[in-house]
């Protein structure tokens, strides 16, 4: 008879322990999963990376930076996603983070560095301007001179070297230097009369004036003068002298 007894609580007792085994929770372990390269990086310039995504799930991509952009930011298991930015003017590295969520997958973090752009380069270019393309001298019996003002309309400082190809045509000075930016300085160009011998009538010369820079254009001034012949018709005569009397 025990023995029966025995045997009854040994049931009874296993019994109970199935059933507390059975009231106890399960702890869950998630199947979902997210991958990605915990870094990086951009040139300051600008650049388009991919970000490689390995995933199970469905996922979402947060950034916090305007000037990162990021395509796309959101999608399912495993995928490429386009990070980029324009060039970096701020003068120093910048950096934002990607958080990457998804399913029952911890959040992921990507740290993405752009270096700061080359400093953009002032071009240094100057401009040739002169105010008159002809010089009229008209019609002389005398020497004469005449102004150009040399403007400069572009960048840096300017110098020009003035030449005239007719020696009855002179240039003071031969050289114009350090005329700024929208800053003029002038030049004489004198017809020198005086310099006659025996001809006379139309004279021309070219002017030129041609910038030191590299790549810059020459421009040719006309000048015309009209020499007139001295006037020998009113010569002195002594008083008292007849030059239509006879000699005695």
């Amino acid at each position: 008879m025990k023995k029966y007894l025995f045997l009854t609580l040994i049931v009874l007792l296993t019994a109970c322990d199935k059933s507390d085994d059975a009231g106890q929770d399960n702890p869950v372990i998630s199947s979902d999963f997210i991958r990605v390269s915990p870094n990086l990086q951009l040139l300051g310039d600008g650049q388009v990376e991919d970000l490689s995504i390995e995933a199970n799930c469905n996922w979402t991509i947060t950034k916090t930076q305007k000037w990162l952009t990021v395509s796309p930011t959101s999608g399912s298991n495993s995928q490429r996603v386009k990070v980029s930015a324009g060039k970096n003017s701020t003068g120093a590295e910048r950096t934002d983070i990607l958080t990457i969520r998804g399913g029952n997958a911890p959040e992921r973090y990507v740290m993405v560095t752009q270096a700061k752009g080359q400093e953009e380069q002032t071009i240094v270019s100057p401009e040739l301007a002169i105010d008159v393309s002809t010089l009229d001298f008209g019609e002389l019996a005398a020497n004469e001179t005449k102004t150009v003002t040399v403007t400069n309309k572009g960048t840096g400082l300017l110098t020009v070297n003035i030449r005239s190809d007719n020696a009855l045509f002179t240039v003071s000075p031969a050289q114009l230097t350090d005329i700024a930016t929208d800053q003029s300085k002038t030049f004489n160009v004198t017809f020198n009369y005086s310099s006659l011998t025996t001809s006379y009538g139309e004279k021309n010369a070219s002017i030129t004036v041609t910038p030191t820079y590299e790549g810059g254009t020459a421009m040719t001034i006309h000048a015309t003068a009209i020499a007139k012949e001295p006037d020998t018709s009113s010569e002195t005569v002594e008083p008292g002298k007849d030059d239509n009397q006879p000699p005695t």
